[in-house]
């Protein structure tokens, strides 16, 4: 029983933490260039809304001081959508 009430608590702690943290979006029509840091061969492809980042697999692309993100106190989730077609 202690078990439970301990993990229902720790749920309600999480549910509580998501509904509550800032919520930022880059949308590949509106991001400025020099808020990324790119290595390899990066370019830009039709995606799903608008236009996405086309990756060879060898490349990277990084938000620049992503460091911060992981140190906010709702932590940090990143979100993508794969075109498992063209992999």
């Amino acid at each position: 029983m202690l078990r439970f009430l301990s993990l229902s608590g720790l749920l309600s702690i999480l549910l509580f933490s998501f509904a509550h943290a800032e919520e930022r979006h880059w949308s590949c029509e509106d991001v400025d260039p020099t808020e990324f840091v790119t290595h390899g061969n990066i370019r830009s492809g039709a995606g799903v809304n608008g236009k996405s980042f086309v990756l060879d697999g060898l490349s990277l692309l990084k938000v620049r001081a992503s460091e911060e993100f992981a140190n906010a106190p709702a932590g940090f989730t990143w979100s993508v959508w794969v075109n498992p077609y063209l992999l």
